[in-house]
């Protein structure tokens, strides 16, 4: 879908949302400690002390969160590449191990909390890299008595083209719905914004109003979500959060029906443009013809030439060539 997708920046601000964090887990992470998260009191952690190597990426965030007395961080990776990275695990291992190096040097912990390491992937390549490190390492038979030393690192994967429509419209939240509007094309995109509108209802009005800032910078391609989240904020139901979709969805079409009747402006201008050229070139090219076979002529004539010889040489009327001069 050529120009719709929002991608790192767009999906960060979505999930810097923990409401849709939560969604997220309880959607896709089908383990008991999910639902014991008590996501109001959820921390995120800025992620400027990755190291120099990976500190321009715009695709990772990490949540301290709450699980009773103890707890628990979630490292999340938004993956857009167009290509499967093969060495994932060995990546999210070493993004672990700086979160790790980072509550080591500034003393926030004095034991290892858990980490939760979950990548989101949303290109459109199946997705094939192993997600255990053991099996990025080539361990030979005569070998086999060092399998105690190879590490263990697994991360849990959510790939979204795993999921068929049918499964994400049964979750019936905004989290799928934004996987749903991620595997539209072009032609069929209204027609699931419609149906998104029934998931609005059963989600917290903060996650809503990100969702909506979201989808307006994902459908308006060149706003910025700051500008789309003005009147957004203003939403307080899902009454009013659908009729702010439904005016969304009116303005794009608008915008969309222009941006082709401009296109096709520009299409017939271009068109004529090259018909001009093409004539042009072809008037110059006869032009030169005929200027080539007048100075031929011309030179011919000087020599004393018979002027019927240099009319059946060139081409050019008697008349014209008696009347050549310099």
């Amino acid at each position: 879908m050529e120009n719709f997708h929002t991608h790192d920046r767009g999906y960060k601000y979505l999930f810097s949302n923990p409401l849709l964090v939560k969604e997220l887990l309880e959607s896709f992470v089908d383990m008991d400690w999910v639902g014991k998260i008590d996501f109001s009191k959820a921390e995120s952690l800025n992620t400027s002390f990755i190291s120099d190597e990976f500190k321009h990426r715009e695709s990772d965030i990490i949540y301290k969160l709450k699980l009773n007395d103890n707890e628990i961080y979630l490292y999340l990776l938004i993956e857009f590449q167009s290509t499967v990275d093969r060495f994932m695990a060995l990546r999210m291992l070493r993004y672990t191990l700086e979160l790790y190096d980072y509550l080591i040097k500034n003393k926030v912990t004095k034991e290892l909390p858990v980490v939760f390491p979950l990548m989101l992937y949303n290109g459109e390549a199946k997705w094939t890299a192993p997600e255990s490190l053991s099996k990025l390492i080539n361990l030979p038979e005569e070998l086999k008595s060092l399998k105690k030393y190879v590490p263990e690192f697994r991360y849990f994967s959510i790939i979204e083209n795993r999921y068929s429509d049918r499964q994400l419209k049964k979750l019936g939240n905004l989290t799928s719905a934004i996987f749903l509007l991620e595997n539209q094309d072009k032609e069929r995109l209204f027609k699931v914004i419609e149906a998104v509108k029934s998931h609005l209802e059963g989600s917290e009005i903060s996650a809503v109003r990100t969702f909506l800032a979201w989808l307006k910078k994902y459908l308006q391609v060149n706003a910025t979500i700051e500008d789309a989240e003005k009147g957004i904020k203003k939403i307080k139901s899902s009454v009013e959060a659908k009729s702010m979709l439904a005016k969304t969805i009116e303005e794009v079409r608008k915008d969309l029906v222009n941006e082709g009747i401009q296109l096709g402006i520009k299409k017939g201008i271009k068109q004529g443009m090259q018909q001009g050229i093409q004539q042009g070139m072809q008037k110059g090219i006869q032009k030169g013809m005929l200027t080539g076979k007048r100075e031929t002529a011309l030179a011919m004539k000087k020599k004393g030439i018979d002027i019927k010889v240099i009319s059946e040489v060139t081409g050019l009327p008697i008349g014209e060539i008696r009347k050549l001069k310099n």
